[in-house]
């Protein structure tokens, strides 16, 4: 029997943190490809080839559903083919249902927001905006929620997912070059 001031290994699991990690997601990766292929124009001077997908899991807490970041030194080193990070915030978005919807719409309007993030020449070694980050606001983001056709303001911790857009069809994303 256990001293009352020690804690049972049940009471301490309750209480440890979650372990933070982040692992490549292929499946997030081909839905960044098919958007930047459906909408062309927008995203005509970004190189996949530069871009990686995260899933991040263990960051409940943290008020971010989605973010960018160009790899700078140290850790452009340690991956030297990848340009840009993309990182989704799975338990955060989880948290909100974007899995709920089978056609994952808000998971591609934030992937299609967080690639908004990459100036034209972003990923060219020889352009003044390689590796910078494009910053924007609510405004700047309605603006892009207006191209995907929304008509007013979305409140997305409430949004149900039959009324976003689908910025791809199925087409759209099995059609990989």
């Amino acid at each position: 029997m256990a001293k009352k001031d020690e804690k049972s290994p049940e009471a301490e699991e309750g209480t440890k943190k979650k372990k933070k990690y982040e692992e490549v997601n292929p499946d997030h990766m081909k839905l960044v490809n098919a958007i930047m292929k459906q909408h062309k124009d927008t995203f005509s001077d970004i190189l996949p080839s530069g871009l990686c997908v995260l899933s991040c899991y263990g960051y409940n807490k943290a008020k971010w559903l989605g973010r960018c970041r160009g790899i700078r030194p140290p850790y452009d080193a340690l991956i030297p083919d990848v340009t840009y990070l993309i990182e989704v915030n799975e338990d955060r978005i989880n948290g909100l249902g974007y899995y709920e919807d089978p056609d994952k719409k808000a998971l591609k309007m934030l992937l299609y927001h967080e690639l908004r993030h990459i100036p034209n020449g972003g990923t060219d070694p020889e352009s003044k905006q390689y590796k910078k980050i494009a910053k924007h606001d609510l405004l700047e983001f309605s603006d892009c929620l207006r191209l995907a056709g929304v008509q007013g303001p979305i409140d997305w911790a409430c949004a149900a997912p039959e009324d976003l857009p689908d910025i791809l069809t199925v087409d759209d994303l099995y059609e990989q070059d």
